[in-house]
This record gives C-alpha cells, structure tokens and sequence, in this order.
C-alpha cells in the first residue's frame, strides 16, 4: 500500500539521517500503527469494522476497545507493514545498510506519498463504514502517537545502541527457532477456534515480548551479524506468504 511504503521509507530515512538504531525504528513504526488504526481506518473503537465486531473479544468499556485485536493489529503494523521492509532493504543494501539513501527532494516525495495516502485512507474508511470516533479517543491517540516519537528520538543512537555488551551473540538459528516459537504463538489465536480470551491475550502479548526483548539484548552482542539480522525477518516473511 502506497501510505505504508511511503511512511516506512521515512521512519527509515529519518532514523538513520538522526543517527537513531532499531529500537527508535521500532517505536515509530508502532507509532504509525496506532496512528493508522486509531484515526485513518479507526478499527480500534469501531466496534463493526469491516463488518467483523472485531472489539467483541476483551471488550474494555472504558477504553472503548478490544485487547486483543488492539495488540494483533498494532503487531501487524509494527513488525509486517513497517520493520521486515526496512530491515530486508537494509540487508540487501550492504555497507549503505544504515545510511540515508535519499536525498530532500526524495524524502519530501516519500512523505507527500504518505501523507496523501493516509488521507485517502481516512476518507474512504468514513465513507464506507460512517463510524466516527469520539474527541477524547481521537485526542488520546494523538497523544499516544506523539509520545512514542519523542521517546523514540530520545533514545540512545545508533553509535550507542551498537556497542557491544559482554558476551557473545546466540547462533543465528537459535534466533530463527526464537523467532519460529514467537510466530507460533502469535498465530494460535488464528487456529484455534473458540480460544479463551483471556488466552488469547496472554499469547499475543508473549509472543511480542518474547521476541521483541531477546532480539533488543542479543544484537547488543558480539558478534551480531547478517545472519541474525535476516532470521528475525525471515519468519515475518514466511508468515506473510503464508497468508497470500
């Protein structure tokens, strides 16, 4: 889609012209998912979207949303839409694996790409669905959105980020089986039907913090290379044709 690819190349671009590593990559890159799914398609408090009553399951009242569809689209977001593409990308461009490709003329195509895409997005959502989202849900995803740039930008750089802790890097295949188990679990509330919610919710949030925290204190490592880099991203890929 025209939006996520033009707003992946600029978290990308903009992360590296920074000097910023993966774990501000990441935080924008989920920043754009709850920005997306909170005001563009808003099927985080739509409770009929697309016609699925995907809120049903762990419905929260108060917050106006559903647990565990919140955690499973912000995960597609974060991991599918935004973070696999660049890291791909960034592998395959070799020693330009963490500097700017483009130029201003570029970005600022990457970003009109985006911004129109997210405003099309927007507009067809409401014209199909007429759902709209109340000012306080709207206002708190703004927020949300701006505090996980900031926090982004205030995290260590990329110099800093990479410099390597005591021990060595796991083989890359015990990344890739960490990697596999995580993708399992995220996925068992897509086989199993009738799955307890509260189960459900327990899996998905393993699931991202069971990859996402290892894969943060093992590439501090030495001896973190190519190899580790392409297996976390190899499993996103796998699932992602699985579901062609």
């Amino acid at each position: 889609m025209a939006r996520q690819r033009g707003a992946a190349v600029v978290i990308r671009e903009v992360a590296r012209r920074k000097g910023l590593g993966w774990p501000s990559i990441v935080l924008m890159a989920l920043a754009y998912g709850v920005f997306e799914e909170g005001i563009m398609t808003m099927s985080l408090f739509n409770p009929d979207y697309a016609g699925q009553r995907l809120l049903d399951p762990g419905y929260v009242p108060a917050l106006g949303i559903g647990v565990p569809w919140t955690l499973f689209v912000l995960a597609l977001h974060t991991v599918w839409s935004m973070s696999v593409p660049i890291a791909v990308m960034e592998e395959l461009a070799g020693e330009r694996r963490t500097t700017p490709w483009l130029g201003r003329i570029g970005l600022g195509a990457a970003a009109v790409l985006a911004v129109l895409g997210a405003a099309s997005t927007t507009l067809f959502s409401y014209q199909n669905g007429h759902f709209l989202a109340s000012v306080p849900q709207l206002a708190s995803i703004v927020v949300i959105v701006v505090l996980l740039v900031v926090a982004a930008f205030r995290l260590p750089g990329a110099s800093r980020a990479t410099e390597r802790t005591t021990g060595p890097a796991p083989s890359p295949w015990l990344v890739l089986g960490a990697a596999l188990v995580a993708g399992l679990v995220f996925e068992l509330q897509t086989v199993i039907e009738d799955l307890p919610v509260w189960l459900t919710i327990a899996a998905l949030a393993a699931a991202e913090a069971g990859i996402g925290w290892p894969a943060l204190t093992w590439s501090a490592r030495e001896g973190w290379a190519g190899g580790h880099r392409m297996a976390l991203p190899a499993v996103a890929l796998q699932r992602a044709k699985s579901n062609v």
